[in-house]
């Protein structure tokens, strides 16, 4: 029993050991040049062991970087038009992005839609999809201002903001000009969105 209880402790102490390893390897090499045979060395351990907890880099640094950086905290806004609350809430996630595509993150968010199954990335999106949640908000609000009527809306067109931000990440590489996000609401949601009124 004694001996369960080291391994448990061992291995949280070596998990630690391992997301630390990787966060100071990446403040100095940075995402691109940053290795899992030097963070194993650094960690005291073989790739093996850190494969088994995390399938791949990307992985491995997005824990890290859960464990070592505050989650951003996104406002929901209320200007009180539809277009200014939609174009805010965009700019707010590129703003994001910025920062997990340059600099020492450069590549990582790539990797990270490279890794994801064509299932999790294209297939509908789900309930806990935070994006998706904060667009209904928005349009919930707009609807009380008399702007639309959001049970005229179907799922596929709720999912719509998440799939266009999609292919801009994809297609831009991870870096959104400003002004493509206004193009996205300007001449594609907000002639959808307003068409149920």
């Amino acid at each position: 029993m004694e001996t369960q209880k080291q391994t448990r402790r061992r291995g949280e102490k070596l998990e630690n050991t391992i997301l630390t390893a990787a966060w100071d390897q990446l403040n100095k090499v940075g995402y691109k040049d940053l290795t899992i045979t030097e963070i194993a060395s650094l960690a005291g351990t073989n790739k093996t062991t850190i494969y088994r907890r995390w399938p791949n880099k990307s992985l491995l640094v997005v824990s890290a970087f859960s464990k070592f950086v505050p989650r951003p905290k996104m406002h929901i806004p209320n200007s009180g038009n539809l277009r200014d609350d939609l174009v805010k809430l965009f700019e707010q996630l590129v703003n994001q992005l910025e920062f997990l595509t340059s600099g020492k993150f450069e590549g990582l968010l790539l990797d990270r839609l490279r890794d994801t199954s064509i299932n999790k990335v294209f297939g509908r999106v789900d309930e806990n999809n935070a994006l998706q949640k904060f667009i209904v908000i928005i349009l919930q609000r707009a609807e009380k201002r008399g702007e639309l009527k959001i049970n005229q809306l179907s799922q596929r067109v709720l999912e719509l903001p998440f799939l266009l931000l999609l292919n801009e990440v994809i297609s831009t590489r991870g870096i959104v000009p400003k002004e493509s996000l206004t193009e996205i609401v300007d001449k594609i949601l907000l002639p959808v969105f307003l068409r149920s009124n």
